[in-house]
């Protein structure tokens, strides 16, 4: 089983195998996929979530339901990318934090679940960022 600290997989444009080094960090492993207008839009709804909270008594619902949709739109790579993994028999940081948005959806608490997914994602994209204007 391969143990890795890092993000675990990326599928798109800049997708490279376990053969491969990533020039990000010297280390064999893939990253998460990140897509800007669907993280975006996820944090929309999760800043939806808490605004009508913090505006409206009543709009719980309203707020759960946006924070809700928001937490789906940020979790899924992360949690998809931690079962591939997983069936791979590789262990990172995916794997963490899938079980923590998991854990805060489950629990009902979608704001957290989104927000935890969020930063992950932010840090996926600093990280691909930095990687690509190394080599350029």
């Amino acid at each position: 089983m391969q143990v890795t600290s890092l993000l675990s997989r990326r599928e798109h444009k800049h997708e490279h195998d376990h053969d491969e080094v990533c020039i990000s960090c010297g280390d064999q492993h893939s990253h998460a996929p990140v897509r800007l207008m669907q993280t975006l839009l996820g944090l929309l709804f999760v800043i939806n979530g808490f605004v009508v909270d913090w505006l409206f008594e009543k709009g719980t619902m309203v707020a759960s339901a946006s924070a809700m949709v928001g937490a789906i739109l940020l979790g899924y790579p992360i949690v998809w990318t931690a079962i591939k993994d997983l069936r791979q028999g590789i262990l990172s940081i995916n794997e963490l934090v899938g079980i923590a948005v998991l854990a805060s959806f489950a629990s009902g608490d979608y704001k957290t679940a989104g927000v935890v997914a969020f930063f992950m994602l932010m840090g996926e994209i600093i990280e691909t960022r930095t990687a690509e204007g190394a080599r350029a």
